[in-house]
């Protein structure tokens, strides 16, 4: 059997058995996870240039994900509760209709620069991190927003 049967025959083999074979890489993963973390950071430090390159390429594809990573672990780092998924921010693109929450500015149709994720009362004044907490909008509503509430913003708009 050379190289390509063999794989062909792997990947059937795995496909057959799918849910035995997760169950089996998590349960040994869990019983392994400090041999597995070390090896991997291992594998990290005395790969670095792939490491990085893996990154940057991941990074490149999943632009969204990396915002909602970004996210996250801004509201980890001030212990905000609550999270929220990239289905959840789809879905309320869709209930915006693809428009700014504060001004109405049309929205472009994926999470690039030009959508901000926007956080009605701030975490940094003790709003929530979850999906009733938050709205898309422009950058110039979010940037000129700062760390007011949503009630405070929508007074100054009215004044300025």
């Amino acid at each position: 059997m050379n190289k390509q049967e063999k794989r062909e025959y792997d990947h059937k083999r795995y496909l057959a058995n799918r849910e035995a074979t997760i169950a089996r890489v998590k349960e040994y993963d869990q019983a392994n996870r400090e041999q597995r973390r070390k090896y991997i950071n291992e594998w990290g430090k005395a790969n670095r240039e792939k490491t990085r390159e893996y990154s940057h390429t991941w990074r490149q594809a999943h632009p969204e994900k990396k915002r909602l990573d970004y996210h996250r672990r801004r509201a980890q780092l001030i212990n905000a509760e609550g999270s929220f998924t990239l289905t959840e921010l789809n879905n309320l693109f869709e209930q915006q209709e693809g428009f700014c929450y504060y001004c109405g500015e049309l929205l472009y149709s994926s999470f690039d620069r030009e959508i901000h994720i926007e956080h009605k009362t701030p975490i940094s004044r003790g709003g929530f991190n979850n999906i009733s907490n938050i709205a898309l909008s422009c950058s110039r509503c979010n940037l000129s927003k700062g760390s007011k509430t949503e009630e405070e913003f929508q007074v100054c708009k009215q004044r300025g």
